[in-house]
């Protein structure tokens, strides 16, 4: 399971996966966001956001029509496994220095990541067998 940041309310990127409340709504490949469809204004509005914030242009749309549950105004959804704000922050800050979503999670300090992300994070690393590359990048972090 791939833990997922918050960006702001409602918008959270879980890898490569960008999530409006609780609907797939677009990726970032190859340095780009391209989009699952055609959305709400609310979330056309977050995917512009998250363009500028992490400098990525928008890619050719898939023009895939995503079923895409309406809320009532105010409502706030968040997954369960959503990091921290501060971690959230950390991960975000890696990302718009070009780091892919692992690189920028490897990139904390493990002594730097709240208590609470760490069983996240850990679940998240074993996907990967605990790579020889993970473990030196983690080792490199852990020391600068």
């Amino acid at each position: 399971m791939t833990p997922a940041i918050k960006v702001r309310d409602n918008l959270f990127l879980e890898g490569n996966k960008i999530i409006s409340f609780e609907t797939h709504v677009a990726d970032i490949v190859g340095g780009t966001i391209v989009p699952l469809g055609r959305f709400s204004q609310t979330t056309t509005k977050q995917l512009n956001f998250l363009s500028s914030a992490l400098r990525l242009p928008f890619g050719e749309s898939k023009d895939l029509r995503v079923w895409f549950h309406k809320y009532y105004p105010g409502v706030k959804c968040a997954p369960d496994n959503l990091l921290s704000p501060k971690t959230s922050r950390r991960v975000l800050d890696f990302l718009k220095q070009g780091k892919t979503f692992l690189e920028s999670i490897c990139s904390i300090p493990e002594s730097e990541i709240p208590g609470k992300d760490l069983p996240l994070v850990e679940k998240y690393l074993r996907q990967f067998n605990a790579s020889e590359e993970i473990l030196t990048l983690r080792a490199i972090n852990s020391i600068m």
